[in-house]
């Protein structure tokens, strides 16, 4: 039978989840309803608190000035800031939840860094201080100084690559 549930605040700052549902007699005729509230005012502050957090750690990650870049176990871009596609006039819509060797028409598709990021995920838990070039067909022709790191996410048990450079974060493109 069909219901309705929906979520509510009060004044003071609780939270529930109100349930109707039709009441039913015992032959099976609709008589009335059935509300529930539920308090769920801990959830909703935990998610507030989630949500600030995750918007604190973007707000960090944008304001560094090398490009830096988060891969997922696939080598697949899970997110990058701000400076990162503007170095390589690339936009967040096509790139993020591509493999990294498809980005701006595989001119990412380098051997030694494919390697590298295998490696990183496979064997090693970090690189400092890897040289590579490539050329791009936006901005030209670049020589970068890469450090990549594998990190863990217990939550999702997702490995990840963070790239940064040991003096700041993210890759030193010259």
């Amino acid at each position: 039978m069909a219901y309705k549930e929906i979520e509510v605040n009060n004044p003071k700052g609780k939270w529930y989840k109100v349930r109707i549902m039709p009441y039913k007699t015992s032959k099976n005729v609709i008589d009335g309803a059935t509300v529930t509230f539920l308090d769920i005012s801990g959830m909703k502050n935990i998610q507030e608190k989630l949500q600030s957090a995750l918007s604190y750690a973007e707000d960090v990650i944008n304001t560094v000035c090398e490009p830096l870049l988060v891969l997922d176990d696939e080598i697949m871009v899970i997110s990058a800031n701000k400076s990162f596609y503007k170095t390589f006039n690339l936009k967040k819509s096509v790139t993020e939840g591509e493999k990294l060797y498809e980005v701006g028409d595989g001119e990412w598709d380098i051997l030694s860094l494919r390697k590298l990021l295998i490696d990183i995920l496979k064997v090693n838990n970090e690189m400092n201080d890897f040289e590579f070039e490539g050329n791009f067909n936006k901005v030209g022709y670049k020589k970068m100084l890469l450090n990549a790191r594998r990190i863990y996410r217990e939550d999702t048990d997702t490995k990840m690559i963070s790239t940064s450079n040991g003096r700041s974060q993210g890759l030193n493109v010259r």
